[in-house]
């Protein structure tokens, strides 16, 4: 009897080193993430910091590759059209995921039925910044100063569709306001021409916190739902009465439809993991970036909501990209 069951603890141990084995066959070779921007950039930085410390705990290493071309359409379509092994995902961002679908007639692409949502990883803002001899230096100056010159009140960004646009845009549809956009081709020449007051504000990324410390333009309020880090001081729109007013440039991990269950979880938990370290977080903080990691889930809960929050907003503001 004691012979018969030893035998059957030995036969379920053995299956259940089976099992085990099993669950822990993917990876076994690197996993490749589709960067659809270019190298050096803040999306190219932040996550091959990333990838580098989830790496670690997947126990391969994880490769990324840049694709890019067509303000990141080159990079989406080589995502979704991967192999469907689980060993090739990608970096998807508001661009991609919201932007590109509301503004381009060619781009339709929706979470779970063209591509699948893995994990949120980062998100970055704006700040509106004036002029130094703007006639207002908080919102409520912004506003009272706009709402009596209607019309009359250029906001720089760096381009049309951009998180700087559809802040603009959402300032105007919140605040009901007429501010005018105007599209720069990039943040610099955006901020040269509001330092020097050809314009009076401009909405712009964190970049521009050395020129704000400096005194060379004036913070005025940040885009996000909450005050941001790298402004400390400055309030959010929100914070000042704006209600519902939260804009962010969102990034995260995607892959084409078909990937396997094990590989959305198992890149879910690392990278999740790699944005609890330290060392991590903090390089993120000095690039302006904040931690959002998710479930498959929220991700597509979320994507679905930015969709719909900015889609009555770039219809109303007529806004197309070429």
């Amino acid at each position: 009897m004691k012979a018969k069951a030893k035998l059957q603890l030995v036969v379920l141990m053995t299956c259940l080193a089976a099992v085990h084995a099993g669950a822990q066959s993917y990876p076994t070779r690197p996993v490749t993430l589709i960067n659809p921007y270019a190298a050096g950039g803040i999306t190219d930085v932040a996550f091959r910091t990333i990838a580098a410390e989830a790496a670690k705990s997947l126990g391969q290493t994880i490769l990324v590759e840049n694709r890019t071309g067509a303000g990141g359409k080159v990079g989406a379509n080589a995502i979704v059209a991967a192999p469907k092994d689980g060993y090739t995902a990608g970096i998807f961002n508001s661009g991609i995921g919201t932007n590109l679908p509301l503004m381009d007639p060619t781009f339709k692409m929706e979470p779970v039925r063209d591509y699948v949502p893995i994990t949120r990883a980062i998100e970055t803002y704006v700040v509106l910044v004036a002029s130094p001899s703007a006639p207002y230096r908080d919102v409520k100056g912004l506003i009272d100063f706009a709402r009596a010159n209607p019309g009359k009140l250029d906001v720089g960004s760096a381009g049309v569709g951009t998180t700087g646009h559809l802040s603009l845009a959402l300032l105007n549809s919140l605040a009901k306001l007429n501010l005018i956009h105007v599209p720069y081709k990039g943040e610099t020449p955006m901020l040269t021409d509001v330092m020097g007051g050809q314009i009076p504000l401009g909405f712009i990324s964190a970049t521009v916190k050395p020129n704000v410390d400096a005194g060379k333009v004036i913070g005025i309020a940040v885009s996000g739902a909450q005050r941001w880090s790298v402004f400390p001081n400055l309030p959010s729109f929100q914070e000042t009465g704006l209600n519902g007013f939260a804009a962010s440039a969102w990034q995260g991990i995607v892959g084409p439809v078909g990937i396997p269950a094990e590989a959305v979880s198992r890149i879910n938990r690392v990278i999740g993991t790699a944005l609890q370290d330290a060392a991590v977080r903090k390089r993120l903080d000095e690039l302006g970036l904040v931690v959002g990691a998710s479930t498959p889930e929220e991700f597509v809960t979320f994507i679905r909501k930015d969709l719909e929050l900015w889609g009555p907003i770039v219809r109303a503001a007529n806004i197309k990209l070429d």
